[in-house]
């Protein structure tokens, strides 16, 4: 037995036996308490560097979708007391209210993730995710059609705006998707700079149905234009040349092919030139004071051939400031300023009874065109309903040129203004001589200015030489540049439009639905079916007014009625005009200005995306965002992920 005996050493080795169990467990124990705090550190990391870059990423979507600079002239630690630009300015201003942007603000210079690369990298993830929500609707439609125009922007680069329209949840889209540089102007240049967008943007080419241009031969040639080289790869996609571009053309040509009319708006032109000047404009705003009272003060307008419905609003300013027009005419005539006063006499001389005349005409006449301009310019606007437009504005004019009674009004309305501005329409004093054409030109058509001239202050002679000269320029400008027979198959889109009165009639959609592939057969027996389908929908009440509606009324139906409701898809697909690429160009403006003209192609257009699609914009998960960028951006200094 004893110290030494078989019970005693056992006893011994249970003891180290517990005492090796109970250290084993504490260490495992240790171990997994480190293994968890590091698993929390970790998470907390992750958590802090997320809410960091989505910070940034904040920062950068208001600052692309207020269409504000983002850089400072100097950004570096030493210009604390300078100006470092919006984007770190916003972000130290966060800082101030937020403690984990401010320790990583305050952290090592290479973690900060505040360098213009990291900046242009969250800005291309964003735009492109907007992008990718385009593609998937586009893909969910079927169909798109593509509007593209080009403008210079203020680093004299040819810079393409590229925007899609197509028809999905019930709701007609126009999205903007680029900016690019132009390599060159020719239909070859600007075809691969499409072709290459479109396959970037990874959107089937072969879905677009049609593409909108300007008037530009390079865009709208039949053989060698851009559309033509377009339909060489993608047959169905008709060209439609833009209706607001060819209502601006209407109006610069009928307005100039009326001798009359072209001398009123060189007077407009010639009084915003003199009254815009430093110290005559002075004097006009004065002069407002004194005539307006409590109106607010008018600006005149200049004139443009290629500035939408300018021809309107130039009139506009012009009557409604006329009593300070006059009134800062009279005062500069007396001026010690030769010069000016000479001017100031001579805009005095032309500001007589006919002038106002004019003014009053061109301003009603214009006023329907200008209505006209704007509705072609809305997003949600389809082709029939366009066509429908432009005849009731025809009809509209028409109607002018045949009743006495439009012009009747309009001259007691012109009589009332002379009476407040006293200013006689009567006979001048003195006689002229009338110049006539010459002997040979009596039996021909005369389309360009001879020198000749009318004193023209009667009723009759007002109305014949310058009322009906508009009215016939405008009318014929109208009907050669909206022909009814220039494209059947746009023509067919009428066909679909609840109010117009070829609806659904087989006749007139047939040449749209042998272009776009549709059995002739099968849409025969639904057009048969359909009518019979709106009948007993009306009797129940259902009121179809628009082809959207006529749209959505077909949706349950879309499989039993899949060549009505094809054609229904391409019709509110296709584009009326590329006003789509001119509000892009406005803000083009705004994005890249005198200060901001070295901005490159890649992060002008994604700047463009994201302030455009502003509600794709808003809506962006910045969580996913902060993926995409962990994923993309491979030289990480924290941990994302």
């Amino acid at each position: 037995m004893g110290k030494d005996g078989k019970l005693a050493k056992h006893e011994r080795l249970h003891k180290a036996a517990l005492e090796a169990w109970s250290e084993f467990k504490q260490r495992a124990k240790s171990q997994a308490n480190i293994g968890n705090l590091l698993n929390e550190a970790h998470i907390r990391l992750v958590r802090e560097n997320r809410h960091y870059v989505k910070a940034i990423a904040k920062v950068l979507r208001m600052t692309a979708t207020q269409k504000i600079a983002q850089r400072g002239n100097r950004e570096g630690q030493s210009s604390m007391i300078m100006n470092r630009g919006n984007f770190l300015a916003t972000l130290n201003l966060i800082s101030e209210y937020d403690t984990i942007v401010a320790s990583k603000l305050s952290g090592p210079r290479n973690a900060k993730y505040t360098h213009p690369v990291i900046q242009n990298e969250l800005l291309h993830i964003m735009a492109d995710t907007v992008r990718d929500a385009i593609r998937e609707d586009i893909e969910a439609a079927g169909y798109f059609s593509l509007q593209v125009d080009e403008t210079k922007d203020i680093s004299k680069k040819e810079i393409v705006s590229f925007v899609v329209r197509y028809f999905h949840n019930s709701e007609i889209h126009e999205e903007f998707l680029h900016f690019k540089e132009a390599a060159g102007l020719d239909a070859g240049s600007l075809f691969r700079v499409i072709h290459k967008t479109l396959n970037d943007s990874r959107i089937d080419i072969q879905k677009c149905v049609g593409q909108c241009y300007d008037g530009a031969s390079v865009m709208s040639g039949a053989n060698a234009g851009v559309q033509a080289k377009f339909r060489e790869v993608v047959p169905q996609a008709i060209y439609t040349h833009c209706f607001a571009h060819r209502l601006n053309l209407t109006l610069v040509d009928s307005l100039k092919s009326a001798n009359l009319c072209s001398e009123f708006f060189a007077i407009l032109q010639k009084l915003y030139v003199f009254l815009s000047g430093s110290f005559t404009h002075q004097v006009f705003l004065q002069a407002q004071k004194e005539y307006l009272k409590d109106k607010r003060p008018v600006e005149l307008k200049r004139l443009s051939d290629t500035r939408w419905a300018c021809q309107h609003t130039a009139c506009v300013a012009v009557s409604e400031a006329l009593p300070a027009v006059i009134a800062t005419l009279e005062e500069l005539a007396e001026e010690s300023n030769k010069d000016r006063a000479v001017e100031a006499r001579g805009l005095l001389a032309v500001i007589n009874g006919s002038f106002v005349v004019g003014l009053v005409v061109l301003r009603a006449v214009l006023k329907k065109t200008k209505t006209l301009s704007d509705q072609l310019q809305a997003r949600d606007l389809d082709l029939a309903e366009a066509v429908c437009l432009v005849d009731t504005v025809i009809e509209d004019l028409d109607e002018c040129r045949s009743s006495d009674e439009a012009w009747n009004t309009l001259f007691e309305e012109a009589e009332v203004k002379c009476a407040e501005n006293d200013i006689a329409l009567e006979k001048p004093s003195r006689p002229t001589r009338k110049r006539s054409l010459p002997a040979r030109l009596d039996e021909a058509v005369v389309m360009a200015p001879t020198g000749r001239r009318d004193q023209m202050t009667t009723l009759e002679e007002l109305k014949v030489n310058f009322f009906y000269p508009i009215l016939d320029a405008l009318l014929a400008e109208l009907r050669s540049r909206f022909a009814k027979d220039t494209c059947q198959i746009i023509r067919g889109t009428s066909a679909l439009s609840p109010k117009n009165k070829v609806f659904l009639q087989e006749e007139v959609l047939r040449e749209m639905a042998n272009h776009y592939g549709c059995v002739e057969e099968d849409l025969k027996c639904e057009l048969h079916q359909t009518k019979k389908l709106l009948e007993r929908k009306r009797a129940a009440g259902v009121r179809v007014e628009s082809m959207v509606d006529f749209a959505n009324l077909m949706l349950p139906y879309r499989d039993a009625f899949f060549e009505i409701y094809k054609l229904i898809c391409i019709s509110l697909t296709l584009s009326v005009s590329s006003a789509g690429c001119e509000r892009s160009f406005s803000c083009l403006k705004l994005q890249k200005n005198y200060l901001r003209s070295t901005s490159g192609e890649d992060r002008t257009s994604d700047h463009g995306v994201l302030a455009i699609n502003y509600g794709r914009t808003a809506s962006l998960d910045l969580d996913e965002i902060v993926d995409k960028f962990a994923h993309s951006y491979g030289n990480r200094r924290i941990t994302l992920i």
